[in-house]
């Protein structure tokens, strides 16, 4: 409750300044989101508590909706200042692999065992994301616009985050005197495990920079927009492993999305 209260402070106070600083222009609207998780990175704490060298990334999406405010200034035409407040459900899909070898002397043979296991898996969690961003709307004609902006975002994760592994593979394959003797594979499904995002973090700060278009028809603007989503931070977990519970980072969120919106102008 107390993180609560925080953010909706911080939205509160950024709508409130903006909407006193406004001379002419205030517009009011929705906007829905969808992206791929691009740049997105597993921490070193995921590597050295699952004893993996590298964590690969893939299939890695986020979606969502906001609602958003526009504040204009008549002293600056075209700047303006786009608070927003929204939820996000993020998903990144991981893939790693995991090898050992023993050796070992049998009269006179020498016997080496080589072992590897590949893992593939999805973690989800949700957050409550509140962007601010600063754009320039540029008009190409009367009605169609383009926007480069660029602002901060404070993500605020919570609820659960899911853990899954889709997929375990094993491999065993033995060798006599250097020549290969035989192979045995296996494969597993481990079921979800819950990773309760750490509350150590309060919030995990962001930058946002991107570019948009716009039609205006009348009070109303249709826009779209592209933009790239950098958290500062990893977001931090709690993980029950092998009969221990402990808190690490898990991974750093990393976006390009679409956005689509509608907002009216009073």
């Amino acid at each position: 409750m107390i993180l609560m209260r925080r953010f909706a402070v911080v939205v509160a106070a950024a709508f409130v300044a903006g909407a006193a600083f406004a001379q002419n222009s205030l517009g009011i609207g929705t906007r829905g989101t969808f992206g791929l998780g691009l740049g997105s990175t597993f921490s070193g704490d995921v590597t050295d508590e699952f004893k993996v060298d590298e964590v690969d990334v893939f299939n890695s999406f986020l979606f969502g909706g906001s609602i958003t405010a526009r504040i204009g200034f008549d002293a600056f035409p075209g700047l303006y200042v786009q608070p927003e407040i929204g939820y996000t459900h993020n998903q990144i899909g991981f893939r790693w692999a995991d090898s050992d070898r023993d050796e070992r002397k049998d009269g006179g043979n020498s016997i080496r065992t080589e072992y590897r296991s590949e893992t593939s898996g999805k973690v989800g969690y949700s957050s409550i994301d509140i962007p601010v961003v600063a754009g320039y709307e540029l008009f190409l004609t009367d009605n169609l616009s383009v926007s480069p902006f660029l602002g901060v975002n404070l993500s605020f994760p919570f609820d659960v985050m899911s853990w899954s592994c889709d997929d375990i593979s094993y491999t065993v394959t033995t060798y006599v005197n250097g020549e290969e003797k035989g192979q045995k594979t296996a494969s597993d499904v481990n079921g979800e495990n819950d990773m309760h995002v750490s509350t150590k973090i309060d919030f995990i700060p962001g930058v946002i920079v991107g570019a948009g278009v716009g039609y205006r028809i009348g009070p109303s603007l249709i826009s779209g927009d592209f933009r790239y989503l950098l958290d500062l931070n990893p977001v931090q977990g709690k993980v029950k492993f092998r009969g221990e519970t402990r808190d690490f980072h898990v991974l750093s969120r990393r976006g390009l999305t679409f956005n689509l919106g509608y907002m009216f102008f009073f």
